[in-house]
């Protein structure tokens, strides 16, 4: 399966237990949608190699200790810690029409209610306090906050995300000879 075709879901932070079984730390507390998703992916040298689910016991709020069919000790395991973990874009589930994923929204430009088209998204950093966004504009990286009040909504036809900025947000990221247009 190609990347395109998958999300990246976590990653596998340690050997667990004496039969090969791993603690895996997700970007989702919502691990019951996937418990049951029986075809996984392990990245390994940019390729998603597939592994079958046989185990999944929650840890929460967003680990789980998981057994894959084709890991069979702690060796074979130890080989999986820090790999990222993906699964089919089919496994999503679907969202209410104001929502999107993350991974739709990079590349997409950044529209502003009162600045107007800025730059372009380059990456989401999920965090327990704050999810932000981060925005390449006038060569610097700008993170803006992932609230309803500030992130209204993505066009994916266009590839455009709409917010409404507080004032002075984009300044205090750009040295003081440049100035938001």
């Amino acid at each position: 399966m190609l990347k395109s075709e998958c999300f990246e879901l976590g990653y596998v932070s340690k050997v667990f237990g004496i039969k090969g079984e791993v603690k895996a730390v997700f970007d989702s507390e919502h691990l019951d949608t996937y418990r049951r998703k029986k075809f996984w992916f392990i990245e390994k040298n940019e390729h998603l190699i597939p592994v079958t689910l046989k185990l999944f016991r929650p840890v929460p709020p967003d680990q789980a200790i998981l057994f894959f069919e084709e890991i069979n000790s702690p060796e074979e395991a130890k080989n999986l810690v820090g790999k990222k973990i993906f699964l089919p874009l089919s496994y999503l589930p679907k969202l209410k029409p104001d929502q999107f994923y993350y991974h739709d929204a990079i590349g997409a430009t950044v529209v502003d209610q009162k600045a107007g088209t800025l730059g372009v998204i380059t990456d989401f950093y999920v965090s327990s306090g704050q999810d932000v966004l981060a925005m390449l504009y006038q060569n610097a990286e700008i993170l803006i906050p992932v609230t309803g009040q500030i992130v209204l909504n993505l066009d994916t036809e266009k590839k455009e995300l709409y917010t409404n900025l507080p004032d002075g947000l984009i300044e205090v990221y750009l040295s003081g000879d440049e100035e938001l247009d």
